[in-house]
């Protein structure tokens, strides 16, 4: 899902943000955060492996 999120210098960048579920619901936090910095393609297979292994282990994941 793609969130605009603000840095530092006021720029928003597109950010997909996965977080612990259950059943297709979103679990209340706060969670330990994970944030995979990509220089372009935030769509990379690897970025979504790192969430899928992260998120059921109960973190949030933010890859912007």
């Amino acid at each position: 899902m793609d969130r605009m999120v603000p840095i530092r210098d006021g720029v928003r960048r597109a950010t997909d943000i996965y977080r612990p579920g259950a059943d297709g619901d979103p679990l209340p936090g706060p969670f330990p955060r994970l944030f995979c910095c990509t220089p372009y393609n935030k769509a990379d297979r690897k970025y979504v492996d790192v969430a899928g292994h992260f998120t059921p282990r109960g973190y949030l994941v933010a890859v912007p």
